[in-house]
């Protein structure tokens, strides 16, 4: 009988375990990680251009830009796109420079700016935009209290960065499925649990173009990236910028749009 007790303990703390281990190492990465929030070396772009001594610029198409951190340790991107009456920029950067000066010298339209999802490196610069739109879920929707959304801290995860989660309005809801008209241009708003549960994809079926944030990751060569293009979605490829460079679509078949150039929990 004791031994019985004794495994049934066993398995209670395992599950405990399992259960608490990623809040734990959300809580002491930083500690136990410490990391340097922007590289002093000059980046090394495999596309497009420095627009400044932190923002790189490339152009994807006439109406769709990729907004890249190359010097955040992260090494993130956003991505613009542009209709015909407004724009959506989808991810707001990680705060650690205001992406708002940049996005104006791209658009003079009106910008919704979404989130892919709700970590510190793709919302951190949303404060500054009063048009923002969120995918329409149970998780998300219970982020608003009194009329104003903020992630809860592990949706968040700043404490990575000793960041505080923002508090902003949220002026268009989506629900999975439905589209954006941005004029002359139409994304489908894409659930894709996976990196995180509330997760979005957006696919724009005129330009075969689907902006995955990191619900796909990267690899470290461009060789890779498309060999897992090819076994994660098909005939699909990963379209994205630096280690694996953005590359246009060929044919029918559709450019996948990255949001990181790096594997990492955000």
């Amino acid at each position: 009988m004791c031994a019985v007790w004794a495994a049934a303990v066993v398995v209670v703390m395992v599950g405990l375990a399992l259960v608490f281990a990623p809040y734990v190492f959300a809580e002491l990465s930083a500690s136990l990680k410490p990391h340097a929030i922007i590289d002093p070396a000059k980046p090394d772009l495999g596309e497009g251009r420095m627009v400044d001594d932190y923002w790189a610029v490339q152009n994807i198409d006439a109406n769709t830009y990729a907004l890249g951190e190359p010097r955040y340790y992260q090494a993130n991107y956003s991505y613009l796109i542009v209709g015909g009456q407004r724009a959506l920029l989808f991810d707001a950067g990680s705060r650690t420079r205001d992406i708002t000066g940049v996005v104006a010298n791209l658009t003079h339209l009106p910008v919704t700016v979404m989130p892919s999802h709700l970590h510190f490196d793709h919302t951190g610069g949303i404060a500054p935009f009063t048009s923002v739109a969120m995918i329409d879920l149970p998780d998300t929707r219970a982020d608003v209290t009194n009329g104003s959304f903020t992630p809860s801290r592990y949706e968040y995860l700043g404490m990575l960065d000793g960041l505080v989660p923002p508090t902003f309005s949220v002026t268009e809801w989506f629900k999975p499925g439905t589209t954006i008209d941005l004029g002359g241009r139409v994304l489908r708003i894409l659930h894709v649990p996976g990196h995180t549960h509330s997760s979005v994809a957006l696919y724009d079926a005129a330009t075969h173009q689907l902006f995955a944030g990191d619900f796909i990751y990267p690899t470290t060569s461009t060789r890779s990236c498309r060999e897992r293009a090819s076994r994660n979605i098909g005939r699909r490829r990963e379209n994205y910028s630096r280690r694996c460079p953005p590359i246009q679509k060929s044919g029918q078949r559709t450019a996948v749009a990255l949001a990181s150039v790096h594997q990492r929990p955000g």
